[in-house]
This record gives C-alpha cells, sequence and structure tokens, in this order.
C-alpha cells in the first residue's frame, strides 16, 4: 500500500485529510459527543504497523473511490467523491457507542480505468484488516465496491465463520 501519485498501475491510496473530520464546538469539559472527537486516521506509510486494540471492537473506515465501474456501466459518474462526502456527513453524527474504537484507513483511488487493480486492492485491504481483527467498512463507489469488499471478506474467513454482507445503495434498488 502506497500512498501518493499513480505509479502507473492506475491505483493508489491516499491518507484521509484531518480536515474532513471536523464538527462543532463543544466543551472540553464533556465526553466525546460526535463521530469526529473520537476518529483516528490511519497513515497508509504505517500500514504494516496498524495494531488494533483487541478488548474493543476496531471499526475501520476504507474509502473506495472510484468512477470506472459506474462508467462502464453506462451510468452517471460522481461516486469517487463519495468517500469524502460520507466522511464529512458522519463526522457530525451523534455519538452513540462508548467501548469501540473508530478508525479512518484513507481511500483507494481508482484512476486511468484500472478497475480490476482498485478491486484487487480493496480485497487485500479487508483480508488484512479482518485478520487484524478490524471491522472494515467500506465507503464509497458504484456497485462494483461489492466485488472488492465481498473477496476481501471470503478471502478473510476462517474456517468456522459465517458471512453475511450489508450493502447500503443510494436508491435501494439492490
Amino acid at each position: 500500500m502506497e500512498e501518493g501519485t499513480n505509479s502507473g498501475i492506475g491505483v493508489f491510496q491516499k491518507n484521509t485529510s484531518p480536515e474532513i473530520w471536523k464538527g462543532r464546538s463543544v466543551s472540553e469539559e464533556l465526553e466525546p459527543q460526535y463521530w469526529y472527537q473520537i476518529v483516528q486516521l490511519l497513515a497508509i506509510e504505517d500500514f504494516n504497523y496498524w495494531t488494533f486494540d483487541s478488548g474493543k471492537k476496531n471499526f475501520v473506515l476504507l474509502g473506495y473511490a472510484c468512477d470506472e465501474g459506474v462508467r462502464r456501466n453506462q451510468g452517471r459518474v460522481g461516486a469517487i467523491a463519495g468517500p469524502e462526502a460520507i466522511r464529512k456527513q458522519l463526522a457530525k453524527q451523534a455519538l452513540h457507542f462508548q467501548d469501540e474504537q473508530l478508525w479512518d484507513a484513507g481511500d483507494i483511488i481508482c484512476i486511468n480505468q484500472d478497475l480490476e487493480q482498485a478491486q484487487t486492492l480493496l480485497t487485500k485491504n479487508i483480508k488484512t484488516l479482518l485478520g487484524r481483527a478490524a471491522f472494515p467498512i467500506v465507503l464509497g463507489g458504484g456497485h462494483d465496491v461489492a466485488y472488492g469488499h465481498g473477496k476481501g471478506i471470503l478471502d478473510g474467513l476462517k474456517p468456522e465463520q459465517r458471512l453475511g454482507i450489508i450493502n447500503f445503495d443510494a436508491h435501494f434498488d439492490l
């Protein structure tokens, strides 16, 4: 996993800007009240060193910024902006949990129409996160996000585990 610009493969990863995780001012004397107050940013360059508290549930947001699947399906592009838009809304959400940790692992960004490479990287990241006892939540893209996400889960399952996938769609036609 490399942060930075396109290296010829058409896909790269990018850290989430802390500016996205902003919200209204609250008294520092109060416990955290909003998601923006608890989210912890994970640096892609430190991916091999990420560890999570095994005594807590660790939810990891991972963006999938890709228009290629939508374009190939002759749909209306714009899904590439999805992860950032979703994060901006999540930042303002009221905090209704206490014993869980919330992490942000940045975005997989698909450029140069390399959908297959983007899905391969998403698969690898999901499998790795599951192997570290984290619960990945993928933000973003078109319907094609389901392939890389689902394959990562299947590849990361232990024999005794069961699979369940929830895919929220903008117009709920799935």
